[in-house]
């Protein structure tokens, strides 16, 4: 966690123009404004924890404590490749800011670009831990917790969806007129999950946690690239000074 708010901060300095002190206590008069700015951001982040993290507990609820307790080991796993998935597009989010004001399509270019070379990065990824996951696990956790090796390679491919829908969420969060509408898209996604889990889960127990999983990132990412691509194509259609029409 250290090192990777380091190199966060280190990207920060690096990739944007921005010196100076963080902290400095004159504008701490301004952190309410900032609160108040971004309370539609902090909603989101709770419907996020209903699609990303609910699935857990609905699981030990709804089917049994031991298929809870396996379907964890499958989350650890995933914790650790998503802890290196998601400081990827922060990294860049600076990036994402100084690319808005060499002109708004030339953003949208950037950020398609990045998503394609992902996806085929990623796309190879997801397939190598479809056939890995489920020969290794056996072999790192024992034949107790060999049903959630399944569900851990699906958790992995979910992961990288979410990586790759970041690359528009987090671009959209450079334009706050934009921040209701990742708000009710995450809530949409929340009840979408709920949904499909409480249906599922007493069924098919820790396949249906992951799957829902995959399908909300996946709900995610085509949300975020519908909102990014009616942004841009609003933006052009006024014309702005500065944005050439395509």
């Amino acid at each position: 966690s250290s090192v990777l708010t380091f190199i966060y901060w280190a990207a920060v300095f690096k990739l944007t123009s921005f010196r100076g002190r963080f902290f400095v206590l004159d504008r701490w008069g301004e952190a309410w404004g900032l609160i108040l700015k971004s309370r539609w951001l902090f909603l989101s982040a709770l419907a996020i924890y209903v699609y990303n993290g609910l699935d857990q507990p609905l699981l030990g609820w709804l089917h049994s404590l031991e298929e809870q307790g396996r379907y964890r080991t499958a989350v650890r796993v995933t914790d650790a490749a998503q802890g290196f998935l998601t400081i990827l597009p922060s990294i860049f989010f600076p990036r994402f800011i100084e690319w808005r004001k060499q002109g708004e399509e030339f953003f949208w270019n950037r950020q398609r670009k990045m998503v394609l070379g992902g996806g085929l990065l990623g796309g190879g990824a997801a397939l190598a831990g479809l056939i890995l996951i489920p020969l290794l696990y056996p072999f790192v956790f024992g034949p107790l917790y060999v049903r959630a090796a399944w569900p851990c390679a699906i958790l992995v491919s979910a992961k990288i969806v979410d990586a790759l829908g970041q690359v528009f969420s987090l671009g959209l969060m450079t334009d706050h007129a934009f921040d209701k509408a990742i708000l009710f898209a995450t809530l949409g996604t929340a009840v979408f999950s709920l949904a499909l889990n409480l249906l599922f889960i007493p069924r098919f127990g820790m396949y249906t946690a992951a799957t829902v999983n995959l399908l909300s990132e996946t709900l995610m990412l085509g949300v975020c690239f519908g909102l990014a691509r009616r942004r841009i194509r609003g933006i052009l259609g006024r014309n702005l000074p500065g944005v050439p029409r395509p």
